[in-house]
């Protein structure tokens, strides 16, 4: 019987063959994609299948107002409350107080004054004041009242300024918007008893209280006075807050 040999070189040429058949398989199984081989930005919503992002992908509190199409932003602002879908069941108590009735501490009511008043060209003594209430509301107790003149630094009691009026629980604070004139005096006062007073002089910037300061629980009144020989216009400018 006759045998057959295959030929070396036979051999070697099938050998590089099947490496060239296959090497191109074994590169692109090498290159499956993965994050790291996907350039930033390239994947657009084309290339996405429908609904292949979802909730689940979306990592919680990631989205931001701006994120959303403006269509989506329209539907949110426009969502309105059903009538009648508000019951008592769902106000918690104490979120809703009627008027005259007394209010929980912590709350911050705010306010603006302006008094005015001529004089002649000679001079004269002259005042001028107003009335405050507490919006119709009642606070637990009387506050304690202080004036802050224009510019003056926050304190303790009274931690805001003439353009954001501020006041700790338990206080009135008034901040003095204008520049009085020289020897002008503020009074606040307890319109139930004018024994409860705190005086306030321009000059000295001493502030003067009595009896048990300058409000009463329901609100306060405020005068502004000049001293004689003063001429023109006796005005003052100033925004007050109250806590209970």
């Amino acid at each position: 019987m006759r045998r057959h040999f295959t030929h070396p070189a036979t051999v070697i040429s099938l050998l590089a063959l099947l490496l060239a058949a296959g090497g191109p398989v074994y590169g692109a199984a090498s290159r499956l994609l993965d994050g790291s081989r996907i350039a930033p930005r390239t994947i657009g919503t084309t290339q996405l299948k429908a609904n292949a992002v979802t909730s689940a992908q979306v990592k919680n509190n990631s989205l931001a107002l701006s994120d959303l199409t403006a269509a989506t932003r329209s539907a949110i602002a426009t969502t309105t409350i059903a009538d009648g879908s508000v019951t008592a069941a769902k106000i918690a108590s104490g979120a809703v107080v009627a008027p005259g009735a007394t209010l929980p501490s912590g709350i911050t009511l705010r306010g603006v004054l302006h008094v005015h008043s001529a004089c002649n060209a000679g001079g004269c003594s002259m005042g001028a004041g107003t009335s405050e209430s507490f919006g119709g509301y009642t606070f637990p107790n009387a506050p304690a009242a202080y004036v802050l003149e224009a510019g003056a630094a926050p304190t303790t009691q009274c931690p805001g300024s003439a353009t954001n009026p501020q006041a700790a629980s338990g206080s009135l604070c008034i901040y003095v918007r204008s520049t009085p004139a020289a020897g002008s005096q503020l009074l606040v006062y307890d319109e139930s008893s004018s024994a409860n007073a705190i005086n306030y002089n321009v000059d000295s910037n001493v502030r003067t209280p009595s009896g048990t300061g300058g409000a009463s629980p329901w609100g306060f009144g405020f005068a502004y006075s000049m001293p004689s020989g003063v001429s023109n216009v006796a005005q003052l400018h100033a925004t007050w807050a109250a806590t209970s």
